[in-house]
């Protein structure tokens, strides 16, 4: 045999010495996670003491000796400063992505340091026996499902969100890179074994007579579609089929593996346990509430607006959040098996930023844009509703929520300079984060909205009406010079487009849409696209200021702010980035 294993004839000591080993070297790999999120607890502690002790140098030395002085004390930690400068440009570079689509380098790093680590873990105290070698590639494999499924849930209740300070959408990403990991050891346990089977010829009687190989090839095959449907073009293609794919898979790969061997059981069982626990805190978590339905004007855009009751505490709200809708089944709709079945796996559901502030506005308002499938759905059932009036329609509602990242952003109270930038209805995130810092007030009184740039652009005018249809009444905007939003009309298909816009396109843009008109209070109206490195540049001016910024939009224009971005953090400055996407 290769690499110096070969079949070995072990007596029943050196088999039990085998088993010994499987169970005590998968164990390990299991709770090899736990000294990562240990190791991650102290990071956050250092973060702590340097974001606390490290002080960030002045651009001029003091006339004062006595504050001379001070200061040249104060530069003894200029090594505090130093690690806390490389470690924000690791972090950023880790965060660059390797080819667009590819995952980042750190999804790349990790995953491949992880990786190694596991091979490590299968290949020790193995020798020369094949056999030990092959059965530990499955059972390391098996040892990181419950971990694996524990990434993938959204409650907030998750032990893994509050230890790793993370939402379930920031998790996603580990997940389907452990997900990747567990395929390749898989795929390895299953060639060794088929291996060893052509050697000793009889790989045609096994696969087709043994139980324990059929299983065994069927769930890794199950492992494969699982991971093939999670491929961004594949979601990009049909969302539908990546995530009942997941719901079915996730689910029926569990009795499988638990009848392929019986050393693997205690992982099964934790696996089992991880997704019941989610599915009961997904079943608590859903709400009913009686709200609307319309179309904005002008617009492809729906809004749900669902009215909060006195009962329903506003605590767990938070600006930037999303639910996921349930998508209505009006009684004029026919109640065939397929939509039952649609409804049961959760494909009638879809995520749904919270575009209100509920704490100020005492109501969820839903903002999306109908493209299809659900959002079709949805647009056919708010236009059959209002008799095609345009006018509101009751309707009850479930939502799952909330959930999402903005749990756990910063206070942007101790940032010197905040830019928010929107694309289209990613405005949806951005906004109420843009009402929300703005309506802060610090511990002198004073507002914060002074340091608060908001840039959104779109298409057309009419698609910021959503929010500013002249200033709703009951909407809470920031005094227009402080905060204002500036609106930069694009008009465009594609990221080709130019600056400048002529003016038959201007009076074109303008022309009778029904655009909401430029004077809408709060509301600065641009033309063209925005100049994102000019306005990036205008934040750090002031040499020494922490500035964060934060995205939600096409990923084009993720990409092309995290570049202007990217040029000041590698000149040392302090930057906090985020970019607002949902998770799978």
């Amino acid at each position: 045999m290769a690499f110096g294993y070969a079949f070995l004839d072990l007596t029943k000591e050196d088999k039990l010495d085998r088993r010994h080993l499987l169970d005590l070297y998968a164990s390990i790999a299991q709770i090899s996670a736990v000294a990562i999120l240990v190791l991650l607890q102290l990071r956050f502690i250092a973060s702590w003491a340097l974001t606390r002790f490290a002080v960030a140098p002045d651009s001029e030395m003091p006339s004062s000796p006595y504050l001379k002085a001070e200061k040249q004390n104060r530069h003894s930690l200029s090594f505090l400063r130093r690690f806390s400068l490389f470690s924000r440009q690791v972090q950023w570079w880790m965060g660059e992505e390797v080819i667009r689509g590819w995952g980042t380098r750190g999804e790349w790093v990790g995953g491949a340091l992880w990786t190694l680590w596991l091979l490590f873990l299968c290949v020790n105290q193995t020798g020369q026996d094949y056999f030990a070698l092959t059965k530990r590639f499955g059972i390391v494999g098996v040892s990181q499902l419950p971990m694996h499924y524990l990434l993938a849930t959204k409650t907030p209740y998750s032990p893994l969100q509050i230890l790793t300070r993370s939402s379930h959408e920031q998790l996603q990403a580990i997940h389907q890179v452990l997900g990747r990991v567990i395929t390749f050891f898989f795929v390895l346990h299953a060639i060794f074994y088929l291996n060893s089977f052509f050697q000793k010829g009889i790989l045609l009687d096994r696969l087709q007579n043994s139980r324990v190989v059929i299983i065994g090839l069927t769930s890794i095959s199950l492992f494969i579609i699982l991971g093939s449907t999670a491929l961004a073009w594949i979601r990009r293609w049909s969302y539908r089929v990546f995530y009942a794919s997941h719901i079915i898979i996730a689910l029926a790969v569990l009795p499988l593996l638990y009848f392929h061997v019986h050393q693997t059981h205690i992982f099964i069982w934790e696996t089992l346990v991880v997704y019941v626990l989610h599915m009961i805190a997904r079943f608590i978590s859903l709400r009913t509430y009686d709200g609307t339905i319309s179309m904005v004007a002008d617009t492809n855009l729906i809004r749900v607006e669902i009215p909060l009751r006195k009962s329903v505490s506003d605590g767990a709200w938070w600006p930037g959040s999303h639910v996921y809708l349930r998508i209505p089944r009006h009684q004029s709709m026919a109640s065939t098996a397929v939509t039952r079945l649609k409804e049961t796996i959760g494909l009638r559901t879809n995520p749904f930023t919270v575009a209100s502030v509920p704490q100020l506005d005492r109501k969820v308002v839903l903002v999306a844009r109908a493209m299809k499938g659900n959002t079709k759905e949805l647009a056919d059932l708010a236009h059959s509703l209002s008799m095609g009036s345009g006018e509101a329609a009751s309707l009850r509602l479930k939502i799952d929520g909330p959930y999402g990242a903005s749990s756990w952003l910063p206070d942007f109270t101790e940032f010197d300079s905040i830019l928010l930038v929107a694309g289209g209805v990613g405005a949806t995130f951005i906004v109420p984060l843009w009402r929300s810092i703005c309506m802060t007030r610090g511990k002198d009184g004073r507002s914060h909205a002074d340091k608060v740039r908001f840039v959104w652009a779109v298409q057309k005018l009419a698609d910021t009406k959503w929010f500013f249809p002249s200033a709703e009444a009951n909407t809470v905007l920031p005094h227009v010079g402080h905060g204002a939003a500036s609106s930069h009309v694009t008009n465009r298909a594609d990221d080709d487009a130019g600056e400048n816009i002529e003016l038959e396109e201007r009076e074109h843009l303008m022309g009778s849409s029904g655009d909401a008109p430029a004077e809408t209070p709060g509301l600065i109206v641009k033309y063209g696209r925005p100049r994102l490195d000019a306005i990036v540049s205008d934040c750090f001016a002031v040499p020494g200021s922490r500035v964060a910024v934060l995205v939600c939009g096409p990923q084009s224009m993720s990409t092309e702010l995290r570049q202007d971005v990217g040029k000041w953090v590698k000149k040392g400055r302090d930057a906090f980035w985020h970019a607002e996407a949902f998770g799978l």
